[in-house]
């Protein structure tokens, strides 16, 4: 870092972030025993299971955060910080896509060595390792903390990127419909967090939270099949019908 203002400004919204990886890192003290005992076993279908409630979960408890994150990120460092900590904004919200990207890399690595793939599992780490340091050594002498937000970030989709290709020929969740649903439940929590914020500007970011998440949690409950993480069959030929009109 450039000072120590920037170090201590990065440091707490690193704070911050790892809140919200907390909250999404739950699931994986749970199920990444029991896929590593599934994979070691050769039991694939009680692998891929495990393997689409695990990806559902995480996925379903990450996107709410990172929609949060970005749009509430100073009122949320003044509630865990205090107001001097208001500069480290723009960094909490470089860092909210890692409690996203952090998840899918761990479960992408972790599961290659159940399958005796080790030295992939060191290619995808080394690879994190590398980009991190990259990217520090270019960019923090001159954007200082900035830099180190972004390459971190940066370091996790790399991560993430070599762990799903080396991962590509073993079991897949099924994740099309996951992808809309939360891309829809996302949309409607961001528009209920700028509603909010206009119309009700001194409500306290706590009732602003269990608010869009309500919300977010209604459409991901109406909109998704239990299960293998599909759409309800009402919603899908409902959709199929809507893109049927416009074609």
């Amino acid at each position: 870092m450039r000072s120590s203002e920037e170090l201590g400004l990065y440091s707490a919204a690193l704070r911050v972030t790892a809140v919200g990886m907390t909250l999404v890192g739950v699931l994986g003290p749970v199920f990444m025993p029991q896929l590593s005992k599934a994979a070691s076993q050769g039991d694939t279908d009680r692998e891929q299971k495990l393997t689409q409630w695990f990806v559902t979960g995480s996925v379903l408890l990450a996107v709410p955060v990172v929609t949060t994150g970005l749009l509430l990120a100073e009122p949320i460092s003044e509630l865990f910080l205090t107001a001097s900590f208001r500069d480290s904004v723009p960094l909490i919200r470089l860092l909210m896509p890692v409690v996203l990207l952090a998840p899918v890399a761990g479960f992408c690595c972790s599961r290659l060595i159940p399958h005796g793939r080790e030295r992939q599992y060191l290619v995808c780490v080394g690879a994190g390792a590398g980009v991190n340091v990259v990217l520090n050594l270019l960019f923090i002498p001159r954007y200082g903390a900035h830099a180190a937000a972004i390459a971190t970030a940066f370091a996790e989709l790399a991560v993430a990127v070599c762990g799903c290709y080396f991962s590509r020929d073993l079991v897949r969740p099924k994740i099309k419909a996951l992808l809309v649903v939360t891309g829809v439940g996302a949309g409607l929590m961001a528009m209920t967090i700028l509603i909010i914020g206009r119309h009700l500007p001194s409500l306290h970011v706590a009732a602003t939270i269990v608010c869009a998440a309500s919300v977010y949690a209604l459409v991901c409950r109406t909109l998704l099949k239990r299960g293998d993480a599909g759409l309800k069959r009402e919603w899908y030929v409902k959709l199929q019908r809507l893109a049927t009109l416009h074609t």
